[in-house]
């Protein structure tokens, strides 16, 4: 029993989920350490969706054919072109954004086979976007500092400020991160989106 000095034996497993990095919520003081130590014995990072695109065919394929059970309607498989243009896009709103999606698609679909028109006018054809969404351009004569300052806010608005994904991806250490975001502050070199998204907690 938490905070009790005598052990009660008891015999059950506790699979506990959270959307943030537990860690950071610890150091946020808005977690308990002693709590984190307690159920921190395995711990499995499920990606979000748009980091593992080969899960979309198998896990279409099961939205699909419990969906059309869900709605007694006849759609059994989904087409090579319409999971082409599932890849295509980012989903932000993660496996709920896909359930929607397909979804829609089932209900609308008088045959077997879920072709790209039955996701229209769904926009997933969004690699252009995408491309824009991972490019910064800045003038000649930009200051390292800010060049950095930007790159690293891109980044995290990329990985929705799950800071451990985002140090990786900019190759520098989680601390060194935490570093320049608290300098960011005391410079007063955060725009008010910038400190919302810092301050959010991470999705996942």
């Amino acid at each position: 029993r938490l905070g009790s000095a005598q052990e009660i034996s008891v015999d059950v497993r506790v699979l506990a989920a959270t959307n943030r990095d537990p860690h950071e919520a610890v150091r946020a003081g808005v977690f308990r350490e002693d709590l984190l130590y307690r159920l921190n014995v395995i711990t499995i990072e499920l990606p979000p969706l748009r980091r593992r695109k080969e899960d979309l065919p198998l896990l279409s394929q099961h939205l699909v054919m419990q969906l059309a059970t869900r709605h007694n309607r006849p759609a059994r498989f989904i087409s090579n072109t319409a999971l082409e243009a599932l890849k295509s896009h980012h989903w932000p709103g993660n496996v709920r954004e896909l359930r929607n999606v397909i979804e829609r698609a089932v209900i609308i679909c008088s045959g077997d086979v879920i072709e790209r028109h039955h996701l229209a006018p769904y926009p997933l054809d969004q690699r252009a976007r995408a491309r824009s969404e991972d490019t910064i351009t800045l003038p000649v004569g930009t200051p390292i500092d800010e060049v950095e300052r930007q790159m690293i806010m891109r980044t995290l608005q990329k990985t929705d400020n799950n800071k451990t994904h985002a140090a990786e991806l900019l190759q520098i250490s989680l601390k060194t991160l935490h570093n320049k975001l608290r300098l960011y502050r005391e410079r007063g070199q955060l725009s008010e989106p910038d400190r919302r998204l810092t301050q959010a907690p991470p999705a996942h």
